[in-house]
């Protein structure tokens, strides 16, 4: 009895093992998904890049943008394309481009400002017969204790040729003023004709 237990054993064991190695030897047949690409990958015929240059092309910094502004991919775009400069805005203001303002005006617009901040004579800048516009705004902006005006800021004028518009916008340590200065030409000089403020 203890010969037949034994030769069971022993026939289990040999069935088992082999099985198992033609189990494995089976899987090992079998491909996988791994293997099938790695297969695929050494078959394909690869060719050269093209613009091979533009993936090592570091884009980290971007002219005329600092390297410490986060930016957007489209923002990106449009300062490449980009030919003429951005200005900025101000919602209740408007644009700060001035470019289109001859020098000459712009250079009477920041005298003149530059004069009611540092309170000195602005009465040349005005057109002699409109004088007393400068008188009215001086009046008005004392009733309104908005005198102290320490800053200005210039904005996109209006019109062309005979008469502009500027907007200019005056700081105080408190509050802001903004003003609206219409020139025209008199005797071949331009002279503001009029100042209206809100």
């Amino acid at each position: 009895m203890k010969k037949i237990l034994l030769a069971v054993m022993l026939f289990s064991i040999l069935f088992f093992s082999c099985s198992k190695r033609n189990v494995i030897s089976e899987a090992e047949q079998i491909s996988t998904l791994k293997s099938l690409s790695e297969k695929k990958i050494k078959e394909v015929y690869w060719t050269d890049q093209i613009e091979s240059g533009r993936l090592q092309e570091n884009i980290s910094k971007i002219p005329g943008i600092a390297s410490d502004l986060r930016v957007s991919p489209i923002m990106v775009l449009i300062s490449q394309n980009q030919n003429t400069p951005i200005y900025p805005v101000y919602s209740d203001f408007g644009s700060l481009d001035i470019s289109s303002l001859p020098e000459n005006i712009l250079s009477i617009v920041e005298n003149f400002s530059k004069a009611i901040i540092s309170g000195e004579d602005a009465d040349g800048f005005m057109v002699k017969s409109n004088l007393f516009n400068l008188a009215f705004f001086y009046e008005d902006m004392r009733g309104s204790g908005r005198l102290n005006f320490t800053d200005y800021l210039i904005g996109e004028p209006f019109g062309s040729g005979d008469e502009y518009e500027v907007p200019v916008r005056l700081y105080s340590s408190s509050s802001k003023t903004d003003i609206r200065l219409f020139l025209v030409q008199e005797n071949g000089a331009w002279k503001i004709d009029q100042i209206q403020f809100k």
